[in-house]
C-alpha cells in the first residue's frame, strides 16, 4: 500500500500537469515520473505477494477510486467546473480519502488474514473513518483562504466554528 500510495498520488497530482506531453516537461517533473515508475514497480512486486481477494480489495478501495478521482467519466451536469471527475465534485474529497483508508485499514488486512467480520471489526471501520474525517478537519480549515469556492469544504459549508464543533463530535462518537 505504500507503494501503491506513491503511484497513486502522483498520478492524481500529475497526470492533468503530464498528461502525454513526455518530451516538453520540466526536470522535475521527470524525476518524479521515474520515482513513480519506480514505485509502480515495487507495488506491483509486493502485490503478487498477496492473495486474489487482497487484490480485489486493493483494486475496489485504492485503484478504481483514484483513477475515477484524475480521469474525467460523468457527465458535465453532476460538476462546476469541465473536469468531469470526482474531484470536481464539491465537498466529497475528505469523505472519500476516509473510506479509502478505511478500506485499506481494516478491510483488506481482514481479506488477507482471512478473518471474520463481527461487530468489532464493523467498529473499527467506522472508527477509522470517524478518525480520518477528524484528522482532515485542521488541513480543510489551514487550507480555507487557498481552497476555489467550487470546493464546497466542510469550513466553506459550514464555517471555522462549525468545522470545529462537527470535529468534536465526531471524536465524542469514536470515543464512544
Amino acid at each position: 500500500m505504500f507503494y501503491a500510495s506513491i503511484t497513486g498520488y502522483n498520478f492524481v497530482k500529475y497526470f492533468g500537469v503530464a498528461k502525454f506531453h513526455h518530451r516538453g516537461l520540466a526536470s522535475w517533473l521527470k524525476a518524479i515520473q521515474i520515482f513513480s515508475f519506480f514505485a509502480f514497480i515495487l507495488m506491483c512486486y509486493y502485490g503478487l505477494q498477496l492473495s486474489f481477494f487482497t487484490l480485489l480489495g486493493i483494486a475496489g478501495f485504492g485503484g478504481v477510486v483514484t483513477f475515477l478521482y484524475a480521469i474525467p467519466f460523468l457527465p458535465k451536469r453532476f460538476f462546476l467546473d469541465q473536469q468531469n471527475n470526482l474531484r470536481s465534485i464539491g465537498g466529497l474529497k475528505i469523505y472519500l480519502i476516509g473510506l479509502v483508508w478505511m478500506g485499506v485499514t481494516v478491510c483488506l488486512p481482514i481479506i488477507e488474514n482471512k478473518y471474520t467480520v463481527d461487530t468489532d471489526v464493523i467498529i473499527t471501520a467506522i472508527q477509522r473513518y470517524l478518525y480520518v474525517l477528524v484528522l482532515m478537519l485542521p488541513f480543510e480549515i489551514r487550507d480555507l483562504q487557498y481552497d476555489s469556492l467550487k470546493l464546497s469544504t466542510v469550513p466553506q459549508k459550514i464555517g471555522i466554528k462549525g468545522t470545529k464543533l462537527m470535529g468534536m463530535v465526531l471524536l465524542v462518537v469514536f470515543f464512544y
